[in-house]
């Protein structure tokens, strides 16, 4: 056991280029950045999607493909209750 955590610690030293005593600040480092980051990324997912739900009701056409990165869909049917009136007007 000892042996497979000394392995660990060598392999972060070296990925990282740093001695064994700022691991653990560089990890809470790497993480904290990771959490801010990806929290980032869903409001900026989120100001897309309104940006392109704006830009298909402005548009008038009455059907619209949308190219996506994400793996699913699910911030797209999370978010479209927000936009059902306006896409009743549309409809009607």
């Amino acid at each position: 056991m000892l042996n497979a955590e000394t392995k660990i610690i060598n392999h972060l030293k070296d990925m990282w280029g740093i001695n064994q005593t700022e691991i653990v600040p560089t990890a809470e480092r790497i993480f904290k950045g990771y959490r801010r980051f990806e929290n980032e990324s869903v409001k900026q997912k989120e100001v897309l999607l309104k940006l392109q739900v704006r830009s298909f009701l402005d548009s008038k056409l009455d059907r619209v493909l949308i190219d996506s990165t994400e793996k699913e869909a699910t911030l797209y049917f999370s978010a479209l209750p927000n936009y059902l009136e306006e896409f009743a007007v549309l409809v009607c």
